[in-house]
């Protein structure tokens, strides 16, 4: 004998497996998500250290050379880091580099995001004289007798 309707939709057989498939599905959702923060914290991390390093070079070439020399530096480490510069700011004295990095994503999750970065390094100001103070979001914090853009 067949059971009526009333007694098929009250029959509990087979809820386990959904509710396990479910779960397994949030499990790979939050593994794949996790994965895609580490690797956006990861490639962002590279990218500072990159933009910290390449416009240090470009300040110790300051004053030295042609113009355009401390950015041909930046770039230079910058592309022996991994990361393809941006732009790169020449100042009085201080320049200004700002990098971008490709950081790989699970497909699920878009595949890819750029991140950028960017540090300011220059001569240390002549003794007596007045440092930058500006800090905040998108500020400037010294490191060093250098300074850093935070992006």
């Amino acid at each position: 004998m067949t059971p009526g309707p009333a007694a098929r939709l009250t029959d509990e057989r087979g809820s386990g497996t959904v509710l396990l498939l479910v779960s397994a599905g949030l499990l790979l959702l939050a593994v794949l998500v996790a994965l895609g923060l580490g690797s956006v914290t990861l490639a962002r991390h590279r990218a500072q250290s990159a933009a910290d390093l390449a416009a240090l070079a470009a300040a110790d070439r300051l004053g030295r050379g042609p113009a355009g020399e401390p950015c041909r530096a930046a770039r230079q480490v910058a592309a022996a880091n991994g990361v393809r510069v941006e732009s790169c700011t020449e100042q009085q004295e201080s320049v200004l580099v700002v990098v971008t990095r490709r950081a790989r994503l699970p497909r699920l999750l878009g595949g890819g995001l750029t991140v950028r970065a960017g540090a300011r390094a220059g001569r240390e100001p002549p003794p007596g004289s007045a440092r930058p103070t500006r800090h905040g979001a998108g500020g400037y914090r010294d490191v060093t007798g250098r300074m850093e853009f935070q992006a």
